[in-house]
């Protein structure tokens, strides 16, 4: 096959920088051959860490601490014909970044009772993919390149006892300044770009329960308690680039604020098993997933989009965020376990999910493009549908595993 992109042969743009490989323009690519573009993308890095555990009183304190010296950079093995010389080929520019760690932990142990708690500050880099307009073919880092900000709490408290173990903690996290670099078809620049979203801000907070219940020998119980909100707390930077050129195509904002994670808000979760002594075990299991919404777009939320909104109603349309429908699932279990000689076991799992065979969203998205329409001359945008994913029908597994 030719050393060609072919996904540019029908673009009139791009048509005439076919070339993966400009400096052996035309190869012919065999079995095992390197073809399309090659490239190494390189991260260095060099950690320093310090932990102190301080008993006091009967407790512990422990503070550690890291701090890290990180280099990225991106070498390119082929020349591509859309992007000649540096700009594709050789290596790029050296990014150099301080990424750093400092938490601290205490906790106490009283009879049955345990407390702690514990708190975190970190600045982490972004992926070596994200600092990068177009990585695989683009030696282009982005601009305004920095360090996200995580503000971690948690504070848990655990109660062991013989038939009964609880757990619950309340946890606060807060993400500051992230960014995300992402790649799609701009329907009103009518270009594909390469965009560059920061000030990324996002809130989590909530508590979290389980609990063990282990009524005899033959039966227990296990309830899960997720309550939580999860949200993005500021509106995003928009940069867009042409892929062909890197031009900026547009510098906007995306009113993302107040948007919901796809994470759900509620979760519980609760299972009953039985066993007997010749290695049989049985155990049904019910999940609840409640307040969950579709991935929010940030391309479809910016400002040049909705500058085409006519009316409030068309307006909130491209700002509304969908809620999926609340899920149930139900499982069960049944596994027996051999005794072989020599300590070999064999152990045959069958298990049955979704027996309600419910037909609800698993997850979804909101696409981030939107359809132009055209209407006496003015023209309208309009967002498509969002892409849902549903769960798996009745679904049955069967397993074994051998232990020798």
């Amino acid at each position: 096959i030719d050393n060609l992109d072919y996904m540019l042969m029908d673009d009139a743009t791009f048509c005439r920088n076919l070339q993966n490989d400009l400096r052996n323009p035309n190869r012919i690519i065999r079995e095992g051959d390197r073809y399309a573009y090659d490239y190494r993308l390189t991260r260095l890095r060099a950690t320093l860490h310090a932990v102190a555990d301080i008993p006091i009183s009967g407790t512990h304190l422990i503070v550690g601490g890291r701090i890290s010296a990180e280099q990225t950079s991106r070498r390119g093995y082929y020349e591509k014909e859309l992007f000649t010389g540096n700009a594709s080929y050789g290596t790029s520019r050296r990014l150099l970044l301080v990424p750093y760690r400092l938490y601290a932990s205490w906790n106490v142990i009283h009879g049955a009772h345990n407390f702690s708690a514990h708190a975190t500050v970190a600045g982490t880099s972004p992926e070596a993919e994200e600092l990068f307009l177009q990585p695989q073919y683009n030696n282009r880092m982005v601009n305004d390149i920095g360090l996200s900000t995580s503000l971690l709490a948690e504070a848990r408290y655990a109660y062991h006892h013989g038939r009964v173990d609880v757990i619950v903690s309340a946890y606060a996290a807060m993400c500051l300044n992230e960014m995300s670099t992402m790649r799609y078809y701009d329907d009103i620049a009518g270009l594909y770009c390469d965009v560059v979203a920061s000030n990324i801000d996002r809130l989590s907070f909530g508590i979290e329960a389980a609990a063990k219940v282990r009524y005899n020998w033959q039966r227990s119980s296990t309830f899960s308690m997720m309550l939580g909100h999860h949200s993005y707390i500021s509106d995003a930077r928009m940069r867009l680039y042409a892929d062909a050129d890197n031009i900026v195509v547009a510098n906007t904002t995306s009113y993302i604020a107040g948007r919901h994670m796809a994470t759900p808000s509620i979760t519980l979760t609760g299972d009953v098993a039985y066993r007997t002594r010749n290695g049989w075990r049985l155990a049904a299991e019910v999940q609840y997933f409640g307040l969950r919404y579709v991935e929010p777009s940030l391309a479809r939320r910016t400002e040049r989009i909705l500058s085409y909104a006519i009316s409030t109603e068309e307006r909130n349309a491209m700002l509304s965020q969908q809620r999926l429908r609340d899920a149930v699932n139900v499982g069960i279990n049944v596994s027996r376990r051999f005794r072989l000689s020599n300590g070999n076991a064999l152990w045959l799992q069958l298990s049955a999910d979704n027996l309600l065979n419910s037909h609800v969203p698993y997850g979804g998205y909101e696409p981030s493009r939107v359809r132009r329409i055209t209407v006496n001359g003015c023209t309208l945008l309009r967002p498509f549908d969002d892409k849902l994913t549903y769960a798996y029908p009745l679904t049955l597994r069967l397993a074994a595993s051998y232990r020798f």
